[in-house]
């Protein structure tokens, strides 16, 4: 059996083909012959030194007669562009070439190559060995948005709206407490409160949603004097935004007594 030559030709980070050695007879092995077979996987333990790729070679038809070749960095360069060489005797048929390289950021063009080898003749295949990787962008959106602010806690005896304080005599008019709120960016109508008080015997009811009177933005709930009982009381005031891309809370606490009028003088 005639010996017969395969070269190939790696190129690095420029991205150009490059040829590698001819002989006065040469023809080009791109071309698809036959029944892909025969597959061959390379697993990589490392970058060895000097090694520009490694090249996988099996006989589509024949399974036993396959070649792994470490394809050595050239000391000089081609047309500009690093390469390798290799040229490997084999007998006439049908191959499967497949190409890679050490460096993770670096693959061959197409995932296999076919190469007839026919007597007398070296066929020599040019393999794209292109490295990088392709950038992405990242876009930075910096958006402003406000939290609800409870600006001010006012006090009134119901129905009268005459003036009231956080000290609420036992059994006398029930007090109205009204949360000032303020949101830049979300409507009065479509802010959220709740009022919270973890002592039951502090009696809290009739909650208004947030509503504007003169201009302000009001949200009411009412002391329960006679269903209150003596004592000093913590009442928390949440406030959250409604907004499916808007949701904040805020949130304030203020002190609550309930006391014996009879006993003490009235608060106002």
């Amino acid at each position: 059996m005639k010996n017969v030559w395969m070269g190939c030709a790696l190129v690095a980070l420029a991205g150009v083909v490059s040829a590698c050695g001819s002989s006065s007879d040469t023809s080009d092995g791109t071309g698809v012959f036959g029944e892909e077979a025969g597959n061959v996987h390379l697993a990589l333990d490392g970058y060895l030194d000097g090694n520009l790729a490694v090249i996988a070679i099996q006989n589509v038809f024949d399974r036993d007669e396959s070649y792994l070749i470490d394809c050595k960095k050239k000391d000089h360069k081609l047309n500009g562009s690093t390469f390798c060489d290799e040229l490997v005797v084999l007998p006439p048929g049908v191959y499967e070439v497949r190409v890679q390289s050490p460096d993770p950021d670096c693959e061959s063009e197409k995932d296999h190559y076919k190469a007839l080898v026919e007597p007398k003749k070296t066929t020599e295949i040019k393999v794209k060995l292109v490295c990088g990787e392709d950038n992405g962008a990242l876009d930075t959106i910096v958006k402003e948005d406000h939290r609800p602010t409870i600006k001010d806690i006012k006090f009134w005896f119901e129905y009268t709206y005459e003036p009231a304080n956080k000290f609420i005599c036992k059994d006398d008019t029930n007090v109205v407490i009204a949360a000032v709120l303020s949101d830049e960016d979300t409507r009065c109508e479509d802010l959220e409160v709740e009022w919270q008080s973890r002592n039951p015997y502090l009696s809290i009811g009739h909650f208004m949603p947030p509503y504007k009177v003169e201009g302000k933005c009001i949200a009411t709930a009412t002391v329960d004097a006679y269903y209150s009982y003596v004592g000093d009381y913590w009442l928390t005031i949440h406030v959250r935004d409604d907004g499916a891309y808007d949701q904040h809370t805020s949130k304030l606490s203020i002190p609550i007594h309930i006391i014996d009028c009879d006993d003490y003088p009235a608060p106002y």
